[in-house]
């Protein structure tokens, strides 16, 4: 029963070293900001609401505590 009761406290151990070392690697990420994409062409005239609409997109996404897109 010791045996086993050494064992289990050695993996509990190594769960939680490994937990540290994972959450450390995170920490050392630079952040990244989110960066827009270009804007597309603009569609047709919408005749119910005389509006064109200009779409785009995310390039990048934040990260690791970097800033997100506005809007």
């Amino acid at each position: 029963q010791r045996r086993g009761r050494l064992i289990m406290e050695l993996n509990l151990a190594a769960v939680l070293l490994f937990s540290l070392a994972s959450l450390s690697a995170l920490r050392c990420q630079q952040p990244i900001n989110c960066r827009w994409g270009s804007f597309g062409g603009w569609s047709e005239c919408d005749g119910c609401t005389r509006t064109k609409v200009q779409t785009r997109r995310v390039d990048v996404f934040a990260q690791f505590g970097g800033t997100p897109c506005p809007g």
